[in-house]
């Protein structure tokens, strides 16, 4: 067994199983992908964590269409520093602060559940390729009420638990613990911390790092170079007897 690191979230593992191979992809970063284009996950990312800002308290959600995705993308979009000054201990500074930190739960929380549904569905069946597999998180996401979203929305908000507790040794990292976990949100996302183990977040939905299975793209090569080499040693053969036989 080895290990592919490729970009986009892409840790393959290669298992070899009969004379064919399968693709084990972390379902975590699959749905990412199929969800945002490329950019369009830090960019909702940032508005919707402002917007919390803005509003001085989590913002409402309008859950028809992509903006329902906001929640997921203001969670596990890349951090790159304090969006809240952390610093100020104004009245107006700390709820600034309070309110950026539940939005952030908030999402976290949202955005956990959406995903481990669509991942424990995703994980059931071999999809063909991840092309194919991107089809079908987005079939299943059409497929959410936006009734049921905007309810999950308003129970995660109510969840977050405020009065969080800051870590400011993080660096450039977002740090902060309260009554729902801990959670650092640095360059690659958001991750938290809950029950000792990493509940969302470095490939985790719910603590547990679903796969998705891939029907092989290396075994379908394998394939095809050993069709065309039985081909070409076929033919190589048919002409070296061609030969043979006509030179008697």
């Amino acid at each position: 067994m080895r290990t592919l690191i490729t970009p986009f979230f892409l840790a393959l593992t290669l298992t070899a199983c009969s004379s064919e191979a399968s693709i084990q992809y972390p379902a975590a970063g699959l749905i990412l992908e199929a969800l945002f284009a490329p950019g369009e996950l830090a960019r909702q990312g940032r508005a919707f964590r402002l917007a919390g800002l803005r509003d001085g308290r989590p913002p409402e959600l309008d859950t028809t269409g992509a903006r329902a995705r906001a929640p997921i993308a203001a969670a596990l979009a890349p951090f790159r520093g304090w969006e809240a000054d952390p610093f100020d201990d104004t009245t107006r500074g700390r709820a600034r602060v309070d309110a950026y930190l539940r939005t952030l739960e908030a999402s976290a929380a949202y955005s956990n559940t959406l995903m481990t549904e669509l991942a424990g569905k995703m994980s059931v069946a071999v999809q063909k390729d991840p092309d194919a597999a991107k089809r079908e998180i987005r079939r299943l996401w059409a497929a959410f009420d936006p009734k049921m979203l905007s309810a999950l929305w308003f129970q995660s908000v109510a969840d977050a638990s405020g009065g969080a507790i800051l870590d400011l040794s993080t660096g450039q990292g977002v740090g902060w613990s309260s009554g729902n976990g801990s959670f650092l949100g640095d360059a690659a996302g958001l991750v938290w911390q809950k029950n000792g183990q990493t509940w969302l977040g470095d490939g985790s939905l719910t603590g547990r790092k679903y796969q998705v299975s891939l029907a092989s793209a290396i075994a379908t090569e394998m394939r095809a170079t050993s069709s065309a080499a039985t081909l070409e040693e076929t033919g190589s053969r048919s002409e070296t007897g061609g030969t043979a036989s006509a030179g008697k």
